[in-house]
């Protein structure tokens, strides 16, 4: 039995065993959208994309669903950004930092 969920992980917790790891502080974004990659761009070629985006990291995650594939978004939040409701605009941000040009919409 293996639990990923991090410093709040309910097996964890389920089997009575400390978190010896590093909390993270922050907040992430989590997102589902469509990605258009343009020119030809090999990013979002359907197998995925991390990297260090500004202020943090940035992992786009290829997803199925019905009608077409979508993608699923965590992002490291900046301050601006604590506490607020997610955004296409705040996913556009990070994708702007990306050597492609893409372009976020909601599936």
């Amino acid at each position: 039995l293996v639990g990923t969920d991090g410093a709040h992980s309910a097996v964890r917790h389920g089997l009575g065993m400390k978190f010896t790891g590093h909390k993270l502080e922050g907040e992430f974004l989590l997102a589902d959208c469509d990605i258009d990659e343009e020119g030809g761009g090999k990013i979002f070629d359907g197998t995925g994309a991390i990297g260090k985006i500004e202020g943090g990291m940035g992992g786009f995650f290829p997803y199925a669903r019905d009608g077409g594939a979508s993608w699923r978004a965590i992002i490291t939040r900046g301050e601006e950004d604590s506490g607020a409701q997610a955004s296409l605009a705040e996913v556009q941000r990070a994708l702007d930092f990306l050597p492609t040009k893409a372009t976020a919409r909601s599936p």
